[in-house]
């Protein structure tokens, strides 16, 4: 799915991805949101190629370290990509107040931003759309996520073993 999201970028977006597991954040380089032009893609995609071993699971993860990351970009949308066991490996409390104060930064810059008849306290947080993928949870914690964030959810078993991944495509393979 990643792969997918990557390769279907135009010049108009701009992007980044951030693994969060054990005590780091890793980001596709260089650090900060990217134009997604073909070569941008391309490098993202080549990183994060499991053969080039610069991501590796491990660990607990600490989703909220990346999204306090993510939002000194100042995103408009963010997107989760995770199993079932969101936010339950670390030691961070990880719900909706804990996220929104992570991505509080963006919020405050879409704030700064705002024209001068927006109102003055008004702060929009990014929208957060989370994908979950092979297992199910039993709370429906990133379907919930999504809800309150007004993005979206989806829930992917397995991979469409019939596409060709974008990496391939973007990098000649």
């Amino acid at each position: 799915w990643l792969e997918t999201a990557v390769g279907r970028l135009d010049s108009n977006d701009a992007f980044t991805v951030l693994f969060f597991h054990d005590d780091e954040v890793l980001e596709t380089p260089p650090l900060g949101l990217k134009p997604g032009q073909r070569r941008n893609q391309a490098r993202a995609l080549d990183w994060m190629t499991p053969e080039n071993g610069n991501v590796r699971p491990r660990g607990k993860s600490h989703p909220l370290a990346a999204l306090r990351q993510a939002a000194s970009y100042h995103p408009t949308e963010v997107v989760l990509l995770s199993d079932d066991n969101f936010g339950r490996r670390s030691d961070d409390d990880v719900n909706p107040q804990s996220i929104a104060a992570a991505l509080q930064p963006a919020a405050d810059a879409t704030k700064r931003n705002a024209d001068s008849d927006a109102d003055p306290d008004a702060a929009t947080l990014p929208v957060v759309n989370t994908i979950q993928f092979f297992y199910e949870d039993d709370d429906h914690r990133l379907e919930n996520l999504a809800r309150f964030f007004g993005g979206h959810y989806r829930f992917i078993e397995e991979p469409p073993f019939e596409a060709q991944p974008a990496a391939d495509i973007l990098l000649g393979g």
